[in-house]
């Protein structure tokens, strides 16, 4: 083709009709819609309409039909890019063209343009359907997760567990949380449920939770020791908080705190909590401890590969501090969740209080005075 091109995609339609362009000058036939939207540079444009004779269109002249006549026709191929094409293709059959050999209708070739420009639009279409579809439905979860869960669908990673074992995981502790009065987040257990099933096997030791409130936290930490091979202590009054004087007036993330650690709240009884547990939990790996911390602790001395700390007072936190830290192996975790009360935080940061009755100096505390869970391995 002299200083014309036709784009590869028409290829095929022009192979079956057996069409050769090669070393042919191409015309197109016509300029309205149809020449606007196919994909073909022609050495010129020719219209019936006189008014537009002279004009460029595409950055290409259109003339009149009558310029045809002056063309080899060996060397000329016509494009009829018109819907009047009965009436054009006689028009050229009696200037001397021949359909297939010196013309044809560019109507298969509008079609071809018009399947990949709807096939587009169409694929498009299914691309915004389904993220909107996403969003609403990734924004329905959100609604009505229960107290921040995760997804059911988009489990997170807990050890090395399969994505089917996390998902049956998170329904049995959805149904705890909805069953049992639990007063912390998934995450937050999730977090230390992750911790468990990362412990390396091999690893002497066990777990070891202190205040259980009704065995809602329990329960879900005995099925995640299930799994992990791991025996569960459970260290409570099973009388709510003890008396204590300790001013607790506002927590670090703004809301206050004052009055919730009154003597005797929080209070879940040893049978309630066994109950709860044999029905939603495992309770073959649980044994419990009840007593005041500072009676039952300091007589402990299995070691411990992994502890989780709710007790909500400084006075009780210094207490599991002193007498777990100790026995905590190289690499095991303790993860609290009072982390947000600014006595406890003081607990944490006081380096007399590790240096002479932990033993050691003051561990680093991920989160601490940042966050409401905290963690520290032990180096």
């Amino acid at each position: 083709m002299q200083n014309s091109r036709v784009h590869q995609k028409y290829n095929c339609v022009l192979e079956r009709n057996r069409i050769d362009l090669t070393n042919k000058k191409l015309v197109l036939f016509g300029t309205g819609q149809m020449s606007k939207i196919l994909k073909i540079i022609p050495a010129y444009y020719v219209d019936n309409n006189e008014p537009k004779w002279g004009k460029s269109f595409k950055k290409r002249m259109i003339n009149s039909p009558q310029a045809l006549k002056a063309e080899a026709k060996d060397k000329i191929f016509i494009i009829i890019a018109s819907q009047f094409y009965q009436e054009i293709a006689l028009q050229l059959s009696e200037m001397g063209f021949a359909v297939g050999e010196h013309f044809f209708d560019g109507k298969q070739l509008f079609e071809k343009e018009l399947e990949k420009r709807y096939l587009y639009k169409f694929r498009c279409s299914i691309r915004r359907f389904y993220r909107k579809f996403l969003l609403k439905y990734k924004q329905k979860y959100q609604r009505y997760r229960l107290k921040s869960g995760p997804w059911l669908i988009f489990p997170p990673k807990m050890g090395g567990l399969s994505y089917f074992k996390r998902v049956s995981l998170l329904r049995k502790f959805k149904l705890i949380t909805k069953k049992v009065p639990c007063p912390h987040t998934q995450d937050e257990i999730i977090t230390f449920v992750d911790a468990i099933l990362r412990i390396p096997p091999e690893e002497e030791g066990c777990i070891v939770e202190a205040g259980s409130y009704k065995g809602g936290s329990t329960s879900k930490f005995s099925l995640a020791a299930k799994i992990a091979g791991w025996e569960l202590y459970i260290f409570d009054s099973f009388a709510g908080l003890p008396d204590n004087s300790e001013p607790h007036e506002k927590s670090i993330l703004g809301h206050s705190i004052k009055g919730w650690f009154r003597k005797g709240k929080y209070c879940g009884s040893l049978e309630e909590v066994k109950n709860n547990i044999a029905k939603h939990g495992e309770i073959g790996v649980c044994h419990f401890i009840k007593g005041w911390f500072e009676e039952t602790m300091s007589l402990f001395n299995k070691r411990i590969a992994a502890a989780y700390l709710d007790v909500d007072l400084a006075s009780s936190t210094k207490t599991c501090l002193k007498y777990l830290y100790p026995i905590l192996v190289p690499g095991g975790v303790i993860i609290s969740q009072d982390g947000d009360f600014p006595l406890v935080i003081e607990v944490y940061n006081d380096d007399q209080f590790w240096e002479e009755e932990v033993g050691c100096k003051k561990p680093y505390i991920e989160g601490l005075g940042e966050r409401k869970l905290i963690k520290i391995v032990k180096r």
